[in-house]
């Protein structure tokens, strides 16, 4: 066995999925999607919203911040 794969064998987690639940997080285009493994829906839905915020100033075409 090389030295590479064990530290790979030290570095293995094992999870007991039966007892925990873990947190899914679908940061999708349309929507934000979240809730817990082995549930059939998410508990949390979320439309991702992208906007631009516009300054008027002295100038002749708005400044756009955040970018």
């Amino acid at each position: 066995m090389s030295a590479i794969q064990k530290r790979l064998n030290k570095m293995e987690i094992n999870f007991d999925l039966e007892d925990q639940k873990f947190v899914v997080v679908d940061m999708g285009t349309g929507f934000i999607k979240a809730g817990f493994s082995g549930e059939d829906l998410p508990r949390c839905v979320i439309p991702t919203v992208i906007g631009e915020y516009l300054v008027e100033t002295d100038q002749q075409q708005p400044t756009q911040v955040g970018q």
